[in-house]
């Protein structure tokens, strides 16, 4: 294969701006006469994905073998054994690798989570052979939990094999059976095959059926009136799938006039219209891979060593030697693997954005009785708000017990593990090697969390050989990348996602008179489809954190603002009278050397208006220095430069706790600080930063290492901080509530939006 530069990003970037807005482009005569050639007038998708590649029409559809595009069956006979003979058993994999590591946060809400849930949706469904059972042991100690409540002396918990088939000759290896399209069609909204899709329509033909409050039909048997149940498992997926089915009658509505809406013709039409809307999403979902490098920005040391090599040459032409069918890996690995960024319960906000009386329900609770939850709360809309604040959690090695444990709902570490040695795929470093990624010898070398390194260790016996292609890809960090999954799920999405692309002949990419694709956001649908009345957009970069959940007041003059960063100061009435104010930054897990830095007057880098950024060198010793606000993210340059460093008092190291106390004069000359004009003031105050009667605004951040350097985006933050009292607002810093502000505002985040065909019609 041919190697593909970033040019695919701008080709799928198309017409969505950076803001997520779309701008128009001129149509290409040339690539009009392309479409006509690829697709009759009248030609629209089946419902099982026949047909699409009319030399082999049976490509991508319905019942087809998930592929092995990159990587080989790893399987204990070579054709069907399921290996991990030699390795611990899912169960202890769980206990003590994924219940036994510390949880991370990310940048990311949970409708990123929702929105990357989806993906995985619409481009692959496996059942469940019942003849062939692989249960699993319960053997991990005497770990007692819903699944093996006797510990050890448990029954073993039920799991099968997927259906899968081999070739007619048996010298293939078994590989599990697609029952979803591996096309963006949104299939597990309107069917995969007629007969479905008719269910689900109105008696009018046109319109999906909905109950008067907009919601999918509740039936007797506990499901629900869908194409497919698996978006009715969680709240935040549910209530993005009832916005999408919304939106699909809201196109029936604008287009009555043209069109009847019982006509069958009519219903493909309002099909092609929702799923086509999906160039944003497309190129959101790089941007979740890529980062802003897609903009032009830096690229990883991984990507200038390792180019994209199997990604082919193309302008996002439609190739009819390009298999879009799904990859057993995708399917097994990266897709589940956002499962480990899902939080354990459910916020919920009313339409002034405030907690209401139900709020941080249990996801197991919420989903054991959604229909309930849903009339509760008056609809879909306190879930959506909720989940554009609540804060995901990364993309690790790490599960929290309301979604692995402590409810049979969820099992989904565990049910991970086993399918990857179901489904044969490969172990972790055989699966780098397959996406020209290096192979490791050591824990260390995957990733830098000293815990994470030791329970891989103990769970597989020190061999990182024997690492599960899932546990690996979960563990993998890329210090400073600032990405939200590691090197070899970014690989995994992108070569599928690639092929997804090119390899339908139905996709939009290959249109123009679809060109108008990316007209609409996520904004768009939900302030079209629900009784949110404002949600404000931001681009496609995460927002700075606020505070978090674990932020809290240890006493008057010490807040607690992240899990690895604390900040205290002495009596503040020295502010106003123009003297020293002695401030303290803790930093958890430098380890006695890196970077603790702090800005005043401002929630991001942009609008805060001074900066000490102090460098630990050793237990003893440090260096602040003054500095000056940047306008734009960028390393703060020196306020003074006859006068930078600041009088280090003393620097100690308490346990995982590292601490800089410094003094800050109260007066003097600070040419970051400027009047409305924006010029210099010359008779700076620390007053004019921290103020008394009023909170006020910093930014954080904190990493380990030598110097100054970029921090992961999970060790920074912002606050609005009280150094009166010592407090932190309680709105924004309660038990069950995690909210974001960007210059002040409460911010939706664009770029989490994942998924390739959460489209939507734009007029």
């Amino acid at each position: 294969m041919r190697l593909l530069p970033l040019l695919l990003v701008p080709l799928l970037l198309g017409a969505c701006a950076a803001d997520g807005s779309s701008v128009s482009t001129a149509a290409d005569p040339t690539e009009e006469a392309e479409w006509d050639t690829l697709v009759g007038e009248n030609e629209r998708r089946t419902y099982n994905g026949t047909g699409n590649n009319l030399d082999q029409p049976e490509w991508g559809s319905v019942g087809q073998r998930q592929l092995r595009s990159m990587t080989e069956a790893s399987y204990g006979d070579g054709v069907s054994e399921p290996p991990g003979d030699d390795r611990p058993t899912a169960r202890e994999v769980l206990s003590e690798v994924f219940l036994a590591n510390p949880s991370t946060t990310s940048t990311a809400n949970a409708l990123f989570v929702g929105w990357g849930l989806l993906v995985g949706y619409d481009l692959f469904l496996t059942q469940d052979n019942a003849s062939e059972p692989l249960d699993i042991a319960c053997n991990d100690a005497e770990i007692r939990d819903v699944w093996c409540p006797l510990g050890s002396l448990s029954d073993p918990i039920p799991f099968s094999r997927s259906e899968a088939g081999e070739d007619a000759g048996g010298e293939e290896a078994r590989s599990p059976i697609n029952y979803a399209t591996a096309f963006v069609d949104l299939d597990w909204m309107y069917g995969r095959d007629e007969a479905t899709s008719a269910s689900l329509r109105t008696e009018d033909g046109g319109y999906m059926n909905m109950t008067n409050d907009e919601l999918p039909h509740l039936l007797d048997d506990g499901t629900w009136l869908v194409a497919d149940q698996r978006p009715a498992r969680l709240p935040v997926t549910f209530a993005l799938m009832t916005l999408l089915l919304r939106e699909h009658n809201r196109c029936c509505d604008e287009m009555a006039p043209e069109w009847d809406p019982a006509n069958d013709e009519a219903f493909d039409e309002m099909k092609r219209c929702v799923t086509v809307r999906s160039k944003c999403e497309w190129a959101l979902l790089l941007l979740c891979c890529y980062g802003k490098r897609a903009h032009g920005g830096q690229r990883s040391n991984m990507e200038k060593e390792k180019p994209l090599w199997y990604l082919t040459q193309s302008n996002g032409s439609y190739d009819a030697g390009t298999d879009a069918g799904t990859d057993v890996f995708f399917a097994t690995v990266a897709a589940p693997a956002l499962y480990s960024a899902l939080p354990s319960t459910v916020g919920l906000l009313d339409d002034g954005f405030e907690v209401m009386a139900e709020h941080e329900v249990e996801l197991a609770t919420a989903n054991a009785d959604l229909a309930g939850l849903v009339t509760r709360i008056g609809g879909i809309e306190p879930i959506i708000r909720g989940a554009s604040y609540a804060r995901a959690r990364g993309i690790d090695a790490s599960f929290v017990a309301e979604v692995s444990v402590s409810s049979p709902l969820f099992n989904f570490p565990v049910e991970a593990i086993q399918r990857g040695r179901d489904h044969g795929v490969p172990s972790y470093n055989s699966a780098r090697e397959a996406y020209a990624l290096s192979r490791f010898d050591s824990f260390a070398e995957i990733t830098s969390d000293t815990t994470v390194q030791a329970t891989l260790s103990t769970a597989y016996g020190n061999d990182v050989d024997l690492l599960d292609a899932y546990t690996g890809a979960l563990a993998e960090t890329e210090e400073g990348s600032g990405l939200f999954a590691g090197p070899l799920l970014r690989m995994v999405f992108l070569e599928q996602l690639y092929r997804a692309i090119v390899g339908d002949r139905h996709h939009h990419s290959h249109s123009t008179q679809n060109e108008d694709a990316a007209l609409s956001t996520l904004k768009n649908l939900i302030l079209n489809n629900s009784l949110v009345s404002s949600i404000p957009l931001d681009s496609f970069s995460a927002p700075d954190l606020v505070t978090s959940s674990n932020c809290s007041s240890t006493e008057m003059n010490e807040v607690t603002l992240a899990e690895g960063y604390k900040l205290a100061w002495n009596q503040s009435d020295l502010v106003e009278e123009g003297g020293d104010m002695f401030i303290t930054l803790s930093a958890r897990g430098i380890e006695g050397q890196g970077m603790i830095a702090i800005g005043f007057g401002g929630l991001s880098m942009e609008t805060a208006d001074d900066f000490v950024i102090c460098v630990v060198e050793s237990e003893t010793s440090a260096e602040c220095t003054d500095r000056s606000a940047p306008r734009e993210r960028s390393e703060p340059p020196l306020d003074d430069e006859e006068n930078t460093d600041l009088d280090v008092v003393t620097v100690s190291v308490d346990g995982e706790w590292t601490s800089v106390t410094f003094a800050r004069s109260g007066e003097g000359t600070d040419d970051s600080v400027r009047d409305g004009r924006g010029k210099a003031k010359e008779d700076y105050l620390l007053s004019d930063d921290i103020y008394l009667s009023q909170d006020t605004s910093i930014i954080y951040s904190w990493r380990s290492g030598d110097g100054i350097g970029k921090h992961p985006n999970s060790q920074r933050g912002a606050a609005q901080v009280n150094f009166q009292d010592g407090s932190v607002a309680d709105e924004q810093c309660s038990d069950s509530a995690e909210y974001y502000s960007l210059h002040g505002a409460l911010l939706l985040v664009a770029w989490m939006i994942i998924a390739p065909y959460g489209i939507y019609q734009a007029r």
